[in-house]
């Protein structure tokens, strides 16, 4: 049988292995990528040599018809690629 010590550094031991796994899945979907901003209609799309994605975030329209690269999380809507922006930056 287990003393209180060790049941309680084996609980520790389970947080934190939770704890890991879980920062491992909020980052799993984090990506880089380069390309061109355009205005499509109300959207603002990032042609990049993948295709394209819609960007989601704010100042988006301060980067059109520039080359950046965009870092955020990408999910899936209706078929279309669209990338939640965490940062953006013009690339030189």
């Amino acid at each position: 049988m287990l003393s209180r010590l060790s049941k309680a550094r084996l609980v520790l031991a389970i947080l934190a292995v939770c704890m890991m796994v879980n920062v491992g899945l909020v980052f799993a979907d984090e990506v880089t990528v380069k390309g061109v901003v355009s205005a499509k209609g109300d959207s603002f799309v990032l042609t990049a040599d993948d295709g394209e994605y819609v960007l989601e975030g704010e100042n988006i329209a301060d980067y059109v018809d520039q080359t950046v690269e965009v870092t955020g999380s990408v999910s899936e809507k209706d078929g279309v690629k669209v990338l939640e922006v965490s940062s953006i930056n013009k690339v030189e």
